[in-house]
């Protein structure tokens, strides 16, 4: 594996101007070349305007987390490389946030130290920081990690952490002889920090150095021990409700991961059958969950998910079509399709009743899409109601007609008209290639009409449209959704 260009570009554009060094966990660095890890750099914070400049070009996106993971000093940025789609995370940092999990309420005054002795690494082309100092803030940041509850704990730290501890320890057998030249640590300071590099992490020691930590530098909290622990604590436990609520109660607005700070986007697919808009939107959440919060909802009336309310009629519905009491095709050509843009007066009681429950389904949905977008969620919907084509492409089935499910299809319409999307992605498939990919599905005909209407949907005017050859692999297919879809995020 080679590292991405948009990481080698960052330092390269870094290395020139901005006084920066990769500050922890510089055993992985080769990782977060790779797009595997983060990247963690700690800037000079009198270039930040500089370091923006830079981003900017590069097209990294400033994101923000939820109030209970979000550290002053920290900022997070994620960048998209075109090469091979991976999304790259850079924690910024201006100044050095350390502590207990769920709070990092301490500052160590360290950054000029730390950009001072920073090192050049020919093998990476970039500025780490320099071994003593990188094993002096891991011994420290995990005495800050302690917590009374940890005493019970086999292993005080975690195996990644050890192993980066014995890592360093290879690399800086002077660090006591480095440590007693240190004139802004105590001797007592001093003493708990080379017991640990000399029997390696205990909770005992690690809970000392905290605890002479809040006494020596108290300035340099966030508040009190007290203030601290409740923060904390506080934190922790809107952290433990989020994740009941998305994983056992499912609700929709729980805030867990990023948010772009630009406001979220409503993303909607569309395609015939063989362009692979299922396995796409698949594999565009799958992209998009581990960074960012992502909801995405089924607009259209065929097999996707569906209301409590319409769920028993599409069991009817099929048990009916295998009876033989209702024959549906998909397979029409032009002059059909004219048909199907013409207004139907002739909809039997249970059409109706479909038709009304799929609208009821469509508001609720609509609605919620909308409201996940404004609350900075990246939508992604299956299909979308549109009213440029009647009877077909979801478009209105009783045009101009009067009664209960006219009515509640006219208002699905509406708050659909009212709230498009921001971008349109359509997958564009020959005929040929769709029916190869679904054998005895596809009518020729059918498959090139449908495709034309699809090319024709516009929804509104602030609607980016975007199309997609879809004749393509899979992988060229979603490499080019994920750009369309970072250059409008």
């Amino acid at each position: 594996m080679k590292e991405l260009r948009i990481v080698r570009t960052l330092l390269d554009e870094m290395n020139n101007d901005i006084r920066y060094c990769h500050w922890k966990s510089n055993q992985h660095f080769s990782d977060a070349l790779l797009g595997i890890d983060d990247l963690d750099i700690l800037i000079d914070r009198t270039q930040y305007l500089e370091l923006l400049n830079i981003l900017n070009k590069l097209e990294f996106k400033h994101f923000y987390t939820p109030s209970e993971r979000t550290y002053v000093g920290i900022e997070d940025y994620l960048g998209f490389d075109y090469e091979t789609g991976k999304i790259i995370h850079l924690h910024l940092h201006s100044q050095l946030v350390i502590g207990e999990k769920h709070l990092k309420g301490f500052q160590v005054p360290f950054e000029e130290k730390i950009l001072k002795n920073r090192r050049w690494d020919s093998e990476y082309n970039a500025y780490l920081s320099s071994e003593y100092d990188e094993l002096l803030l891991l011994i420290i940041r995990l005495g800050m990690k302690a917590r009374l509850r940890d005493c019970f704990k086999k292993v005080s730290a975690e195996k990644n952490t050890a192993y980066e501890f014995c890592w360093l320890k290879e690399r800086c057998p002077d660090f006591c002889n480095i440590l007693d030249e240190e004139d802004s640590l105590s001797n007592r300071l001093k003493i708990l920090i080379k017991k640990t590099y000399t029997n390696g992490f205990t909770w005992s020691t690690s809970y000392k150095i905290k605890r002479c930590l809040y006494k020596e530098w108290l300035c340099y909290s966030q508040g009190s021990g007290l203030y601290n622990s409740i923060k904390r604590h506080k934190r922790e436990f809107q952290r433990i409700i989020s994740e009941i609520k998305k994983r056992y109660l499912h609700t929709k607005n729980s805030f867990l991961r990023r948010r772009s700070a630009t406001g979220g986007i409503l993303i909607a697919f569309l395609g015939s059958d063989g362009a692979g808009k299922s396995s796409t939107i698949k594999e565009i959440h799958k992209w998009l969950i581990k960074v960012v919060d992502v909801r995405c909802f089924y607009l259209g009336s065929g097999d996707g998910d569906s209301s409590l309310l319409r769920a028993p009629l599409k069991i009817l519905k099929v048990l009916a079509q295998k009876l033989g009491i209702l024959k549906i095709t998909n397979n029409f050509n032009d002059a059909n399709l004219h048909e199907k843009n013409k207004t139907n007066k002739t909809i039997g009681l249970a059409r109706k009743v479909w038709i009304y429950t799929l609208s009821r389904e469509r508001i609720k949905k609509l609605v919620s899409a909308r409201r996940c977008r404004t609350r900075g969620y990246v939508v992604i919907t299956d299909r979308y109601p549109q009213s440029e084509f009647s009877g077909l492409c979801d478009g209105p089935k009783l045009n101009n007609q009067k009664g209960l499910c006219a009515s509640k299809e006219a208002e699905s319409f509406r708050i659909a008209k009212l709230s498009p999307p921001d971008l349109a992605i359509k997958l564009i498939v020959s005929p040929e290639v769709a029916q190869s990919r679904k054998p005895g599905e596809i009518d020729l005909e059918t498959s090139k009409n449908l495709t034309e209407r699809i090319q024709m949907i516009q929804f509104s005017e602030q609607t980016k449209i975007v199309e997609i050859d879809a004749n393509q692999s899979q992988e060229e297919v979603i490499l080019n959704v994920k750009k369309a879809i970072w250059q409008n995020i």
